[in-house]
């Protein structure tokens, strides 16, 4: 008898134990959705980054760290921006379950503006000029000639900027967008890009522009009086259909718009064509080794 009662008494031990395990188990955090995936913030900004957890009621905390705290550390509920670079905030459940957000540090604001309904323009302390934003560009000047360009409000930093960033989103570049800029070597319009303005890149030191794959118009004088590659990601016959703005040389005010052609080079001399004076070399994507054309090596573009 005593046997039995002993063997009784273990078994609803077992099954207390078991039981308590359980809800234990049902208490555990089983995911984590974080308010952002993705941060972007300048030294010395703060940014809020929270925490959604599963089930709700469960009593575990997280651990929040930083793969790197020389560039963005957790602060109860914000995160904040120390250094330039990227790196991940990690918030850990006890039982290994994660999430992560890529945050990205810039430095820090020197001058910012409006340049379209919901485009805008910020100019960093690293030299970084960046437009990011929805839709197209507001024109300022006519881009053609070389008058009208402190019109642009970050004009005066075309000549310091070793970097530009044109965020995808933005659908058309001005004209004289980045007239003599002198210290970037390369820039990447997105492919959001439809339209570029007249003399967008004009007299630039430029080592490379990687177009939008998806340009419809082109205006006059683009890429004028500079001597850098320009990597057309599409095959050349590709580029006969894009509209091409026209202007009559001799017109004044250089905005009484002729024509709309079709032909890469104009022979009338009388016109400035979307290509006028520029002296570098002009390629076309291929996946196979062509003349005059180009193709991606780890990323990179390179010429055949």
């Amino acid at each position: 008898m005593k046997k039995i009662i002993v063997l009784l008494l273990a078994l609803v031990l077992v099954f207390s134990l078991s039981a308590c395990g359980t809800a234990t188990k049902k208490n555990e955090i089983s995911s984590i959705v974080l308010s952002s995936t993705e941060i972007s913030v300048s030294v010395g900004e703060t940014a809020p980054l929270l925490a959604e957890i599963t089930p709700a009621e469960s009593k575990d905390e997280l651990t929040w760290k930083s793969s790197d705290e020389n560039v963005a550390k957790y602060y109860d509920g914000e995160i904040l921006g120390k250094g330039k670079g990227t790196c991940k905030i990690i918030a850990t459940a006890p039982n290994g379950v994660s999430a992560e957000c890529t945050v990205t540090v810039k430095g820090k604001v020197v001058n910012t503006g409006s340049c379209g309904e919901n485009v805008s323009w910020t100019y960093y302390d690293d030299y970084t000029l960046v437009f990011s934003g929805n839709g197209d560009m507001q024109e300022y000047c006519d881009g053609i000639g070389d008058f009208g360009y402190e019109k642009l409000p970050w004009f005066s930093y075309l000549s310091q900027a070793q970097e530009i960033q044109i965020e995808n989103g933005i659908t058309s570049i001005c004209s004289g967008a980045f007239y003599k800029t002198l210290l970037c070597e390369k820039i990447y319009v997105p492919d959001s890009v439809s339209i570029i303005g007249n003399g967008a890149f004009a007299c630039s030191n430029f080592k490379s522009i990687i177009l939008s794959k998806n340009i419809k118009q082109f205006g006059s004088r683009v890429f004028r009086d500079s001597n850098y590659t320009i990597y057309y990601p599409n095959e050349q016959s590709a580029l006969i259909s894009i509209d091409k703005t026209t202007y009559f040389k001799n017109s004044p005010i250089y905005n009484d718009i002729l024509s709309h052609i079709n032909e890469t080079n104009p022979e009338n001399d009388n016109y400035y064509s979307w290509n006028f004076n520029h002296f570098g070399k002009l390629l076309f994507y291929s996946e196979t080794p062509q003349e005059n054309s180009w193709h991606y090596v780890n990323g990179v573009p390179t010429p055949w």
